[in-house]
């Protein structure tokens, strides 16, 4: 329930700016501001002021005999219903030094407000109708975005994109279930014959757009969150070469001492639309260095999670000074593979970097075979077919090859896309989850229809996919939900 407090709170980040903002909500906004805020002509008349105006003033310090002045500002004005929280809302603009902005708080604090919790501005919102569950979640998106797709992805489901979808659906859900109890109520007057075909249509493309919402989560996911993406290889392979590469930074140590990095480093990197949480790992061998041999063990761990793995290998190993692909070589990756195979040939997503492709005697010719090779290696290893096995040359020495790293990560995560498309995406688990149970439920009504059921047992499921929906729109009270979800929120919000 929505007390009748008026709350304040600074909207913007406590820092020394040019400007900062604290925003006033409730129904005595006005009339506190008026308290402290007075025109060129020290006159207090905020009350009278029309909505959606700016006014010039001075904020002013309660004293005997005359108010000495704190800060210059601009004030605007917003009468319920027409402002974010659809009360009425004043915002003071004042100067954005730390000291100042606290200074006016203060004053509005004394002058009866109280200080806002996290999201209790978007949360009164909310409750009041202005907003949806849904659409609220979508405001913590686009402040929280790290790239124009999350942003983007966050201000479609903040116009409604989502919210209208899952409604519509929710009102074809409650129309079949209503038809369907007035029937049984009432077989004189509502007839169901033949409303089996028509109902397996209605919900089989319900079904169809819930389905096509779940498939846009894991990609939508991993566009607004990233890839968790761990480097392995042998000791000296150029896997710290590559992460400084990637990272564009000197993060990692690099030198032809094997085991020079010991524990993990991680960096967040940026592919276009695409973010890697990159991580680089102590060098895969055996060792007696107890320090070593535990950074190698964190590595093997944080492998089994990673969602990307790179295995980088040493050209120089596989290739001899003939040029030619070293049997010896290749039998050591063979080994140091096996060593990991549960992890780096498992079912998540792996690429293997032929590296230093520079230094090779057989140059082209030699970093072909080299590749094929690894190729073969693999298939033979994970019994995969060629073309899902990925093998790239490069060379950290000149960056070469990076530009096709970067395409064919894309492409194994993305279909190659690196920029939005112009659907949204399910990226909050608390929708997938919902519309995955209300997928269940039709389904279960599908089955039922199929069997030849009675039509008194659709209701039951029929209404409990309507319910899950309602769960991503706030239309299902849940207290505990709802402060659990605004709680996250920055305070000024």
């Amino acid at each position: 329930m929505i007390s009748d407090h008026t709350i304040a709170a600074i909207s913007t980040a406590v820092s020394d700016a040019g400007i900062g903002i604290i925003r006033v909500s409730g129904p005595d906004a006005v009339c506190i501001v008026d308290r402290i805020f007075a025109d060129a002509q020290g006159h207090h008349r905020l009350a009278q002021a029309p909505t959606h105006r700016i006014l010039h003033g001075y904020i002013l310090r309660p004293g005997e005999p005359s108010a000495e002045v704190l800060d210059e500002v601009l004030v605007s004005v917003m009468r319920a219903p027409h402002s974010y929280t659809a009360e009425d809302v004043v915002e003071v603009n004042c100067h954005g030094g730390r000291f100042v902005l606290g200074r006016v708080l203060e004053l509005i604090l004394q002058s009866g407000a109280r200080l806002a919790e996290p999201g209790e501005f978007t949360k009164r919102a909310f409750l009041n109708g202005r907003i949806d569950l849904s659409e609220a979640e979508a405001v913590m998106e686009v402040i929280s975005a790290q790239s124009d797709f999350a942003l983007q992805n966050g201000e479609r489901q903040l116009s409604g994109a989502l919210s209208d979808n899952v409604q519509e659906i929710r009102e074809v859900l409650l129309h079949e279930t209503a038809r369907i109890e007035a029937a049984l109520d009432d077989p004189d007057v509502y007839d169901l014959t033949d409303n089996a075909a028509a109902l397996t249509s209605i919900l089989t493309d319900v079904g169809s757009r819930l389905e096509t919402l779940l498939s846009t989560a894991e990609e939508g996911r991993i566009r607004r969150d990233g890839i968790d993406t761990i480097i392995l290889g042998a000791p000296n392979a150029g896997k710290s070469s590559l992460f400084n590469r990637l990272t564009d930074s000197e993060r990692a140590i690099v030198t032809q001492i094997p085991g020079t990095t010991r524990d993990l480093i991680e960096e967040q990197v940026r592919l276009g639309e695409l973010v890697l949480k990159l991580i680089d790992t102590a060098g895969l061998r055996y060792t007696t260095d107890p320090v070593e041999r535990i950074g190698v063990e964190r590595a093997v761990a944080r492998a089994r999670a990673a969602q990307l793995m790179i295995y980088v290998v040493d050209g120089e190993r596989v290739i001899g000074m003939d040029g030619r692909v070293s049997s010896e070589g290749m039998s050591a990756v063979r080994s140091d593979i096996n060593e990991i195979a549960d992890v780096f040939l498992s079912d998540r997503k792996h690429l293997l970097l032929f590296n230093k492709t520079d230094l090779l005697p057989g140059g082209e010719a030699s970093t072909k075979a080299g590749c094929d090779a690894l190729t073969a290696m693999v298939q033979e290893l994970s019994g995969e077919p060629a073309a899902q096995i990925h093998v790239l040359p490069v060379s950290m020495n000149t960056g070469e090859g990076l530009e096709a790293l970067k395409e064919t990560i894309a492409a194994l995560f993305l279909q190659g896309e690196l920029v939005p498309r112009g659907e949204y995406y399910l990226t909050n688990l608390r929708h997938v989850e919902a519309v995955r149970e209300a997928l269940s439920s039709v389904q279960l009504v599908l089955e039922a229809i199929r069997r030849g059921d009675s039509e008194e047992l659709y209701c039951t499921d029929l209404m409990a996919a309507y319910h899950a929906l309602g769960r991503i729109l706030g239309a299902e009270p849940d207290e505990d939900l709802f402060d659990e979800i605004f709680s996250s929120f920055c305070m000024g919000k």
